[in-house]
């Protein structure tokens, strides 16, 4: 998730459109800060391209899959709780689990095709 192309420099790969920058950034910084003040590890340097061989390390942490399995892990991450506050996770979690209520309420046209046979 974490590219260092040359010394002194990273890139986070983990962050893509779909996600909110300036939640992404706080949540980023706050787990960097968390990490030094314990002097927690990162782990082991792993220089693989997981596209290809991800299915070799079977034993890797997976990202959620959806929106829900984000929304849940994200309820159980303290640290990242309390980055937003009560009233920010309240508000957060409200709205994606609207979102994610009105996404399971539609029928997709995959759906259609797979069921009905339209």
């Amino acid at each position: 998730m974490i590219r260092i192309p040359e010394a002194g420099r990273f890139e986070c790969r983990l962050v893509d459109g779909s996600a909110n920058l300036y939640l992404a950034q706080a949540g980023i910084l706050a787990a960097g800060l968390e990490g030094m003040a314990k002097h927690l590890s990162p782990g082991k340097r792993l220089d693989e391209n997981m596209f290809v061989r991800g299915s070799e390390f079977p034993n890797l942490q997976k990202l959620p899959t959806s929106l829900f399995e984000a929304l849940q892990c994200l309820e159980q991450d303290a640290l990242l709780m309390a980055t937003l506050g009560d009233l920010g996770a309240k508000t957060l979690l409200e709205f994606k689990y609207q979102e994610w209520d009105a996404y399971n309420s539609t029928v997709t046209p995959w759906e259609l095709q797979q069921y009905i046979n339209c």
